[in-house]
């Protein structure tokens, strides 16, 4: 309930009171990466394999979004921005070997639907903004693309199924142009139970961090399986509320 009353706090900031937004983004965003360090520490007690935590922002991060915006034609959601100017990126799930897999199979612990999908937002790094701009021109000159019917997502998660080297869809993402609380897309909550923390679908995207690492430890897909239980109570020891 603590967290559900955060959420509800930062909603209505988000809303109503821009300065207020801001304000509280930065508050978070420093507890959520506290938050992940202790996580990963967890994650490191219990064997879990190597995998990129916390990514702080690489040096040249305003002119790569300018490159951007000036891309797309449109503004980067201050969410968004914020996120990548004071944490950068975050991964708690192993994209090269999926290592992560691995474990989780080891200890009997399976998503409802095949996978974890372990948090994941990518950073505005070099090579990131190298392939963002690729696809957005590869859309451009695709006459099916569904930039003709809205504006550009944003690709910065792969999805659950992606994240486990399984067949799967669309990536997650932000749209350009949205607010403070600009919809994480093409996410659900995929465990046997809801987080009785989520916000209302869609997830905004701090919304969507701090469910999925509070309430979740990190793997929302698995909340409600019984074999993660015992896990989600050792992730989250020493992690504070953010």
């Amino acid at each position: 309930m603590t967290i559900l009353r955060a959420q509800r706090s930062w909603r209505d900031a988000a809303l109503y009171d821009a300065q207020a937004a801001a304000r509280d983004a930065v508050h978070a965003l420093a507890g959520l990466e506290k938050a992940a360090a202790a996580l990963m520490v967890n994650l490191r007690d219990l064997g879990y394999p190597p995998v990129p935590g916390v990514t702080p922002p690489e040096p040249g991060l305003d002119s790569r979004l300018r490159h951007l915006e000036a891309t797309v034609g449109g503004a980067i959601p201050p969410i968004l921005v914020a996120f990548w100017q004071q944490v950068g990126g975050i991964s708690l799930v192993d994209l090269e070997w999926y290592a992560h897999v691995e474990f989780w199979k080891a200890h009997g612990v399976t998503g409802p639907d095949g996978y974890c999908d372990g948090v994941h937002v990518d950073p505005c790094s070099a090579a990131w903004i190298a392939f963002a701009v690729q696809d957005f021109t590869d859309l451009l000159e695709d006459p099916g693309s569904p930039l003709v019917d809205g504006p550009y997502l944003l690709p910065l998660a792969p999805d659950g199924y992606h994240k486990d080297n399984i067949s799967g869809g669309m990536p997650h993402g932000i749209e350009i142009g949205g607010g403070w609380l600009a919809p994480w897309r093409n996410f659900s909550w995929a465990g046997p139970r809801r987080p009785v923390s989520a916000p209302p679908d869609p997830s905004d995207l701090l919304g969507y961090l701090r469910t999925s690492i509070l309430e979740c430890a990190g793997f929302p897909a698995l909340l409600g399986v019984p074999a993660f239980e015992p896990f989600r109570e050792r992730l989250l020891r020493n992690v504070e509320l953010f």
